[in-house]
């Protein structure tokens, strides 16, 4: 259970960090997650203002939120395709439209709903050693970002 590999990730000139290797990680219901080498991730993406509150460089929250910006990033990404075939009349033909909705119908839904990527977030973070303000915060936090973002509402 836990980590099966080390954070290994690299700085790129667009301000993100690219992992290097594959991170894996195991939960204690069997459940596995890959962030495959070469996905980008920003850590935990706290308001500048709200550092003081959850601290993104924290050793106890960096792993937690690489994770949850891969599940975060699969369920923006099936939310895109399912989207497309409703593109505004007149920016798609009808045949567009069709091959389109024949994509989101063999699309699957990623395994991890928006709530499991929360709670997995809290999981891993209480299992890097963050206290329970740390994870009630960090969580509160996904929780509200998810509003603003219609993938994970």
């Amino acid at each position: 259970m836990g980590f099966q590999t080390e954070l290994d990730v690299r700085l790129t000139a667009d301000g993100l960090w690219q992992h290097l290797d594959d991170l894996i990680w195991e939960g204690s219901d069997g459940d596995v997650v890959i962030v495959p080498k070469g996905r980008t991730t920003d850590f935990a993406s706290v308001p500048r203002l709200l550092q003081w509150l959850l601290p993104s460089a924290d050793a106890r929250v960096v792993r937690a939120a690489a994770v949850h910006d891969e599940l975060c990033r699969l369920r923006n990404e099936w939310y895109a395709i399912q989207q497309a075939p409703y593109a505004p009349i007149g920016t798609l033909t009808n045949n567009e439209r069709w091959l389109l909705e024949r994509v989101a119908e063999a699309t699957p839904e990623p395994p991890f709903s928006s709530l499991d990527a929360d709670r997995i977030f809290r999981k891993i973070m209480a299992d890097e050693g963050a206290g329970l303000w740390m994870q009630h915060v960090g969580y509160a936090g996904v929780r509200v970002g998810a509003w603003f973002n219609p993938a994970r509402r």
